[in-house]
Formats: C-alpha cells, sequence, structure tokens
C-alpha cells in the first residue's frame, strides 16, 4: 500500500482501507507521505460516506498523537468535515456503547458539520459519556478538544511538574433550546449526565424559573456528586431570595 498509494484508482471501499491511506499519510518516509496525500486528495472526496464514518473513530483517537505529517493532515480532515460523513458518524458515535465515546465525540466535534447532530446525541446516544459530553458542548455553546499535551510546574524548587492536555476550543454554529435539555438530562439514568445538567442549570439558574423547584428535586439523587451540587444550588439560589 505504501508507495502504490498514488497507483490506487478506485475510492476505498471499506474502512479499512480508508484507514490504511490515512495511516500512510503519517508514515516515517516522506516520499510515503507525498504518495499517500496524491491518492487521498483525489479518493477521498469519493469516497462513500459511511465508509469515512466508519474509520473516523479509530482515525480520530489518534488524530493529534501523530508526529510525522504536516499540511498532509488537512486531506484527512477534510474527508472527516463532510457534512455527508457528519451525519452517518452521529449515528455511529450515537450507536456506541462502550469505548472511549465522549472522547471521540470531543474530537469529531472540531468540525462543524456535526454540530446539528448534537441535541440528538444529548437525547439518543446509547454511551452516558456521548450525552454528557454533548449536553457540556450545547450548554456552554462550544467545543472543545484535546490537540496534545504539555508539562506544568507544582513545584518548581523539587522539580516536580504534571501532564496537562493542551486543549482548542470553537463556538457551535446552531442555536438550540438549552433549558429543555438541562430538563430533560436531570432524569437521566446515569449520574454522569445528571451531574453536567446540574452543572447546567447551575450556569442557567438566572434564566429558568423554577429553577429553586429543579434544585430541590435533586437533592435525594443517588448519586453523592448529583446531591452536593444540588445542595450547592439551593443555598446559592436562596441566598438571592
Amino acid at each position: 500500500m505504501s508507495l502504490r498509494c498514488a497507483a490506487l484508482i478506485e475510492p476505498p471501499a471499506t474502512a479499512s482501507e480508508f484507514i490504511a491511506i490515512s495511516l500512510r499519510l503519517n508514515d516515517w518516509v516522506s516520499v510515503v507521505r507525498v504518495s499517500a496525500r496524491e491518492a487521498a486528495s483525489r479518493l477521498f472526496p469519493l469516497t462513500p460516506p459511511e465508509v469515512v464514518a466508519a474509520a473516523a473513530p479509530y482515525l480520530l483517537a489518534r488524530r493529534f498523537m501523530w508526529t510525522r505529517w504536516d499540511d498532509e493532515s488537512g486531506v484527512l480532515d477534510d474527508a472527516l468535515a463532510r457534512p455527508d460523513v457528519a451525519e452517518h458518524l452521529s449515528g455511529s458515535i450515537g450507536e456506541l456503547r462502550t469505548g472511549p465515546g465522549g472522547s471521540i465525540l470531543r474530537m469529531a466535534a472540531r468540525f462543524p458539520s456535526l454540530d446539528p447532530y448534537l441535541p440528538y446525541l444529548v437525547r439518543r446516544a446509547r454511551h452516558p459519556s456521548v450525552r454528557a459530553v454533548a449536553l457540556e458542548m450545547l450548554v456552554s455553546n462550544q467545543a472543545r478538544w484535546t490537540t496534545g499535551f504539555d508539562w506544568a510546574w507544582v513545584d518548581k524548587t523539587y522539580g516536580i511538574r504534571k501532564r496537562i492536555a493542551v486543549t482548542a476550543t470553537r463556538p457551535l454554529s446552531l442555536t438550540h433550546d438549552v433549558e429543555t435539555l438541562i430538563r430533560e438530562a436531570l432524569t437521566d439514568r446515569f449520574a454522569a449526565v445528571r451531574k453536567v445538567a446540574a452543572d447546567a442549570l447551575y450556569e442557567k439558574r438566572a434564566t429558568i424559573g423554577d429553577a429553586m423547584m429543579l434544585a430541590k428535586s435533586m437533592l435525594d439523587d443517588p448519586s453523592p456528586a448529583v446531591r452536593e451540587r444540588a445542595e450547592f444550588l439551593v443555598r446559592r439560589l436562596s441566598e438571592v431570595h
């Protein structure tokens, strides 16, 4: 595959074929990267959206881990950003039951083409981390993803430092009914989603007329993290009144 990429005529018919070309975009040999970029530039725009979407979770999880490529990355990003791919990818992410679903969504949300599907993912995604991340994005009105890692000093005297994630953000490109999403998420089966909803209720408390009633409804939540947030919100709302 490596040196024959430029000779390819047909677009990838399977996710494995799409991934194979994408891997060559980050090959350690420059001539292989050039060959792969030429092939990808010709074939990726013609690849069926369901094929790109099937390959996307694997590639999105590794996109910023690859360090050999330069402008070759743009060919892959253009394919992943296609609106027709976003439609299929949102369905694939929504059907995930295990694995790093939330992380995959964060990486996919680099592309505005996925924005229209975020409310659907809040309501219908099978993986709770996907629902939680989608809700967080819609409440904050921005997508945030990890682009790499860096080091931050904890104590320079003793040479102690910790590894931190480097992130990037962009504003969302849609309008949405945040209040309704928060109300629905407060009754989600999973605490991870209810916790995000509780934080969102605190952030939007000034615009939600019955915020106190909603906060009190969480005081008996099975999750200690949710109950703590509810107690804090009740105290803050009581101080205002």
